[in-house]
């Protein structure tokens, strides 16, 4: 797990990201766990899960996510949670019935999710640890990640060189 920090309007944001595999018996049952952290007293968090097949690198994971809480922010948010403004950010539409159902958490095994926790205010390991037992997330070394370049050449249309800040242009 690691902790970005990023600036909007002079005020901090706390990105931790883990890299995670999560296994659903029940995905409404999972949703509503999810609602209910977000929506207790004491919690002033946003989670937002990313399948690794959609991401290119950290780099454009972290740009999506400041672009998705920006358009909350300046309130021209499309959805009204962050996370599917994210999806919609990484799909490259701004159409939610456009996004492909493989963005989505399945029941069954999930591999590979980018969980992100993004905060106003700085959490600490035991809090991250309390949500990731709630939620039964089982963080993966995310030194073994692996990119698919040549998918996102297709799925983004783009074409090397440059690869990478010609998808940061795309979802701008």
């Amino acid at each position: 797990m690691k902790t970005y920090i990023f600036k909007v309007n002079k005020n901090n944001y706390y990105l931790n990201i883990i890299y995670c595999s999560i296994d659903i018996n029940d995905i409404e049952n999972y949703l509503k766990r999810i609602e209910n952290l977000k929506n207790s007293k004491n919690k002033n968090i946003e989670l937002i899960f990313i399948p690794n097949k959609k991401i290119y690198n950290l780099k454009h994971l972290l740009w999506g996510l400041f672009i998705a809480k920006n358009k909350f922010l300046e309130q021209i948010n499309i959805s009204k949670s962050l996370w599917i403004e994210s999806i919609l950010i990484f799909n490259y539409t701004d159409q939610i019935n456009k996004i492909q159902e493989e963005w989505y958490l399945q029941e069954g095994v999930n591999k590979n999710i980018f969980f992100i926790l993004l905060t106003k205010e700085k959490i600490n390991k035991k809090q991250i640890t309390e949500i990731k037992e709630k939620l039964n997330i089982k963080e993966k070394d995310s030194e073994k990640i692996k990119f698919n370049t040549k998918q996102f050449m297709d799925f983004y249309k783009v074409t090397k060189p440059d690869i990478e800040n010609k998808i940061l242009e795309k979802i701008s």
